[in-house]
């Protein structure tokens, strides 16, 4: 099992994103290490490394993740719903709007879990992300404490939701023996194929419904009168991994080679628009080129360098590097930085995991077997 939303920014343009699970030990990494193979053990690794992945049946390693942005995770569930219902609860929204509507606020939870047998993975997923965009007009309220009966008509909060669950299978195998020093790098390639089902929300609170703290919303134009839209598709990841001599590595992956076709038409915030369905995108799986080096830097202690999204498609280009030292088997530490997303250190011990960077303040994992 892998997980920790690598910083998804549904934001007011609704763009591509780059929602990447990534595994505790990348996190504390900054999210490198794209070529190392012992981040085979994440059910979101670079499908070539699962090659090294030759043992018998083995559950791979579980994490969770989450960030938030502007607000706690305790006070963003007062504005969350299931991610069946696209992330948001309607009936909550106005009134989180009356405490909330001071700034954008995000939230993002992700989970998974993944079994392993011999360069096979079968895994599943899923993810959330939420998003409230208050206007200009219910921001000043908030942050002069106007009282919520004198609370601007013209006020509006927008909710923005997007989740979803995949089933994936997958496989890595080499196409040649080990290497030594002197002979030929070892190449391995794999394959991920994903089955998704998405679901978006798009819903608002105008002045009225807040100062009246109403238990429904006003459902976007891009909805159609629905509570809540879901679409589903196959997408496909590749990988390529070498590894040269005993102490270098490196690789290229494609995520979504295949595209899956689960993004939505939407439009962009009340007051920001004038409602034209399709004039932005909740689309957050575009077609991205990561590219990763990775190598044995002295005893006990890897470093990786990556350069993900390199053609900035899914408009998330960065840069990430890290270390990991191992002081034994059972104790490890890590360290790194994302151009993207600043720095993050991490700590391992007997199999448990936990990692903690500046866009992603917890992610836990366990090489508990269930």
């Amino acid at each position: 099992m892998s997980a920790a939303i690598a910083a998804t920014a549904l934001v007011p343009s609704l763009a591509h994103a780059n929602w990447q699970f990534l595994g505790t030990r990348r996190v504390g990494m900054a999210g490198a290490g794209l070529a190392l193979p012992f981040n085979a053990n994440d059910e979101s690794a670079n499908p070539a490394l699962y090659a090294y992945l030759n043992s018998d049946f083995s559950l791979l390693m579980p994490n969770f993740g989450f960030f938030t942005q502007n607000i706690s995770l305790s006070d963003f569930s007062k504005a969350i719903g299931s991610i069946s219902s696209g992330g948001v609860s309607t009936s909550k929204l106005a009134n989180f709007a009356q405490t909330f509507g001071n700034n954008d606020k995000q939230l993002g939870l992700s989970g998974s879990l993944g079994f392993a047998f011999k360069g096979f993975v079968i895994s599943g997923a899923g993810a959330a992300n939420v998003k409230t965009v208050p206007n200009a007009s219910l921001q000043a309220d908030v942050q002069n404490n106007v009282p919520i009966a004198n609370f601007n008509p013209n006020d509006a909060l927008d909710g923005y939701g997007y989740g979803y669950y995949s089933y994936e299978a997958a496989y890595g195998m080499f196409l040649n023996q080990k290497p030594t020093v002197t002979s030929q790098p070892r190449i391995a390639v794999g394959v991920r194929i994903r089955e998704f089902k998405s679901y978006f929300d798009h819903s608002y609170v105008n002045g009225n419904q807040i100062i009246a703290g109403s238990t429904t919303a006003t459902q976007a134009p891009e909805m159609n009168g629905n509570n809540v839209i879901s679409k589903t598709g196959l997408g496909a990841d590749v990988g390529f991994e070498g590894q040269f001599g005993k102490d270098l590595y490196a690789a290229v992956q494609i995520r979504n080679f295949i595209k899956p076709p689960i993004g939505f038409a939407a439009t962009l915030p009340q007051g920001q628009t004038t409602g034209r369905i399709g004039e932005t995108t909740v689309d957050p799986f575009a077609t991205m080129v990561d590219l990763g080096i990775g190598a044995l830097v002295s005893k006990n202690l890897y470093g990786a360098v990556d350069i993900v999204d390199a053609s900035n498609a899914g408009n998330s280009q960065e840069l990430r590097a890290g270390a990991t030292f191992n002081f034994d088997r059972n104790f490890s530490i890590q360290g790194g930085y994302s151009s993207r997303y600043g720095f993050a250190i991490g700590f391992g011990a007997y199999g448990f995991n936990i990692a903690y960077s500046q866009v992603i303040p917890l992610s836990v994992s366990t090489a508990f077997r269930f």
